[in-house]
């Protein structure tokens, strides 16, 4: 038996064994007091009330249990919470096969003069219009109401149905393929067939067995098949650049007024004091001008160069300084340009370099689709192993920078704020592909909106999926039946089977998940005894 829990996030099926013995719990959230539970006794299945969980017959009285049967519906009660399941058949022998006409119009409803009648006491009025136009299925319903596509809710009132698609309102399925209809047999359906342009087509069954040897042919032809060339890559390698210190260039410490003035002050004084004392002499009539001139031309050109000198030699030494200082500035100011070109090459290096290496999602695509060298060429041995591309940003440069350290210093050099303007310019290589390591960071949280996220998450898979082969790497899904389509195209990969094909890594349910934990559980065992004997390759690597 099947059973399907109706709940507004999706239909939830559990499946009882065709031979009625045991007891069996199901539950869509993981607690302790399951929702729906079935023991059996007397050759029947039974559904039974719990502390937690009520059973209500078909006239809405709680009962102890109840013995279920196929086409039925049960009503649950869970803390004031009612839940409805649908009993029907594991086998799908109850489903008809119906033609339809290209012109095909009706509409699904309780209503018994409807063309297409369910008598369901769950529809309250809710009506479901199907039409075949243009060699297509349209869908449309009344607001509010609740059906379900694929056992997903329908929330939009009108809806295209696609090939494959199943239909179920409360218990009634439809499936809709190529040609035909096929609608599950309930006691509770009645159909018009000429008003709704269906109708009944009994398949043949050839139930003859003939023994036929089945030789292999081949699937692919040689074009569909990519050979796994080797990978030829350039790597970043971490530089050292040094630089000399720069040169002291400060200036020297000036002395103070008083003492730069003081030997020039005495000197003056004292020729001052020799002039003085000859215009003295002169007016007491015990000198002559004649005689006198000597005095006067010793003590004026003392005065002279008590003044003139100094002030001189300080002006000549001052402007020696600082042509050596401009020449200093210049010669290292070069050897930092040239420093500057030697850094500016490796900067342009790691950009190409990781531009090659991390190459964008549309590269990754087109490497799918053309099979080029590229496709599937990395692998688990190499330093970027599960590095992926997140993005364009600033990366720091792979390099350093060393230059003696000048100590402490009072005053701020000029020609070591160049070294630092220097090392702070290429610090960081701008607009180039930032990597991430997934093997480095084994466990990785991505936040944020979930149009965002999930496509963030896409952008990664198909890197992945780009990059190395299903030998090498397992992708495993964790989902629910809501996000179910998010990742479903995940499903049909060789990257999403275990190499024997046994299992799929594809859980969307309760039990699919406890297989993969499972097989998981046993993977980790039996790699702990592999690295036990010493083995180094361990294949595949799993992404959760």
């Amino acid at each position: 038996m099947n059973i399907s829990l109706f709940l507004i996030d999706g239909i939830y099926n559990y499946k009882l064994p065709s031979q009625i013995s045991g007891s069996y719990s199901f539950d869509p959230e993981e607690t302790d007091s399951k929702l729906i539970n079935i023991d059996s006794h007397d050759d029947g299945w039974y559904l039974y009330s719990t502390t937690f969980v009520s059973v209500f017959n078909e006239k809405g009285i709680k009962v102890d249990e109840l013995k279920i049967e196929s086409n039925n519906f049960y009503e649950l009660e869970r803390e004031g919470k009612h839940y409805l399941l649908f009993i029907s058949s594991l086998s799908n022998s109850n489903l008809k096969c119906y033609t339809y006409k290209s012109d095909l119009k009706f509409v699904i409803s309780k209503n018994t003069n409807a063309p297409f009648s369910y008598d369901c006491k769950y529809l309250n009025g809710l009506e479901v219009g199907i039409a075949f136009s243009n060699n297509k299925f349209f869908l449309q319903k009344s607001k509010n109401s609740i059906i379900y596509i694929n056992d997903e809710p329908l929330q939009e009132m009108n809806y295209n149905i696609k090939f494959g698609d199943e239909l179920n309102i409360y218990g009634l399925r439809i499936i809709f393929l190529k040609d035909y209809i096929f609608i599950n047999d309930l006691n509770s359906i009645v159909i018009d067939n000429n008003r709704c342009g269906i109708f009944e087509n009994v398949l043949d069954y050839d139930n003859n067995i003939f023994d036929i040897e089945i030789k292999d042919k081949e699937l692919y032809s040689k074009n569909d098949y990519a050979s796994k060339a080797p990978r030829i890559r350039r790597i970043i390698e971490e530089k050292n650049f040094k630089l000399s210190a720069p040169p002291n260039i400060t200036d020297e410490e000036k002395l103070p007024l008083i003492l730069e003035i003081g030997p020039m002050f005495t000197m003056a004084i004292i020729s001052f004091t020799t002039i003085i004392n000859t215009v003295g002499r002169i007016a007491s009539k015990q000198a002559t001008i004649a005689s006198s001139w000597p005095q006067f031309l010793t003590g004026g050109a003392m005065l002279l160069s008590s003044l003139l000198w100094p002030i001189l030699t300080k002006k000549y030494n001052a402007k020696l300084k600082a042509e050596k200082k401009q020449i200093t500035i210049e010669k290292y100011t070069e050897y930092l340009n040239e420093k500057a070109k030697e850094l500016e090459a490796e900067k342009q290096y790691q950009t190409i370099v990781l531009k090659e290496n991390l190459i964008s999602v549309d590269q990754c695509i087109e490497n799918i689709k053309n099979k080029n060298i590229y496709f599937w060429a990395k692998r688990n041995d190499q330093n970027d192993f599960l590095v992926v591309r997140i993005g364009i940003g600033n990366q720091k440069l792979k390099a350093k920078i060393n230059y003696p350290d000048e100590g402490f210093s009072i005053e701020e050099s000029e020609l070591k704020n160049k070294v630092d303007e220097l090392a702070k310019k290429y610090e960081y290589i701008n607009n180039v592909p930032l990597s991430y390591s997934l093997y480095d960071n084994p466990i990785t949280a991505i936040m944020g909106p979930e149009i965002k996220t999930v496509n963030f998450i896409n952008n990664i898979l198909i890197q992945l999926l780009s990059f190395y082969s299903y030998e090498d790497l397992k992708i495993v899904v964790f989902t629910d039946r809501k996000k179910e389509s998010n990742w479903e195209y995940i499903k049909y990969l060789n990257h999403s089977f275990s190499n024997d094909k046994s299992i799929r890594f594809f859980g969307a349910d309760y039990d699919s998940s406890k297989n993969i934990a499972e097989y998981l559980n046993y993977e980790v065992n039996n790699r702990a005894n592999i690295k036990a004997n010493n083995k180094n390759e361990i294949k595949p690597h799993y992404i959760i």
